[in-house]
């Protein structure tokens, strides 16, 4: 996880006039701590660029604001996000099979 200060500095190196034309910075992946260390540096950061910021929970989310084929995306960012797919499924499947034996 990055820290507070390397998002500082990753946010300083992108150039004014780069930030004022940006359409949207999406972040994929967040973590609990990179939700709560923007949100704790909201009152450092303008509202126009807070605007343009959103979190993506996995990639194919992404898929439907972006191309993906315009995108260099890591093929360990990729494999993360299937094994992250394939947890939230197995997690979905024990609920369903522990409510349907609860509901009997």
């Amino acid at each position: 996880m990055p820290s507070f200060h390397w998002l500082k500095r990753a946010y300083q190196m992108i150039d004014r006039k780069l930030r004022k034309n940006l359409k949207a910075l999406h972040v994929v992946h967040p973590t609990f701590w990179v939700r709560a260390m923007v949100t704790f540096s909201r009152p450092f950061i303008s509202s126009k660029f807070y605007r343009k910021l959103s979190f993506v929970e996995n990639l194919t989310q992404l898929a439907q604001m972006v191309p993906l084929d315009q995108l260099n995306i890591p093929d360990a960012v990729k494999q993360a996000d299937f094994d992250m797919m394939i947890r939230e499924k197995k997690s979905n499947l024990s609920k369903r099979r522990a409510y349907s034996m609860t509901v009997r």
